[in-house]
């Protein structure tokens, strides 16, 4: 579902972000791609909430994924670092 989202709205933020979560959390694969859409999430999100003329309904949607896609990012990235640690130590530790 998040997938047809984003071919009809592909810098969507909330999709970008959720569509993340499910790699990240749901899926633990391509780490990659949910570090690039947690990104991409954050910087079009904060475009959209500079922008005077944003509808006030979407803001509160856009803050949202601004600060979860941040924390989101924050927590695959120290995933990582603790998986590639473990596998540099024999996974003792």
């Amino acid at each position: 579902a998040y997938s047809s989202a984003l071919e009809i709205e592909p810098d969507n933020p909330a999709y970008l972000n959720d569509a993340a979560v499910i790699l990240h959390y749901n899926l633990e694969r391509d780490y990659d791609r949910a570090l690039k859409m947690y990104a991409a999430a954050a910087e079009n999100a904060q475009a959209l909430l500079a922008d005077k003329s944003l509808d006030p309904e979407l803001k509160p949607i856009y803050e949202l994924a601004l600060r979860d896609s941040k924390n989101n990012r924050r927590a695959l990235a120290a995933k990582i670092e603790a998986e590639r640690k473990e596998r540099a130590g024999g996974g003792a530790g």
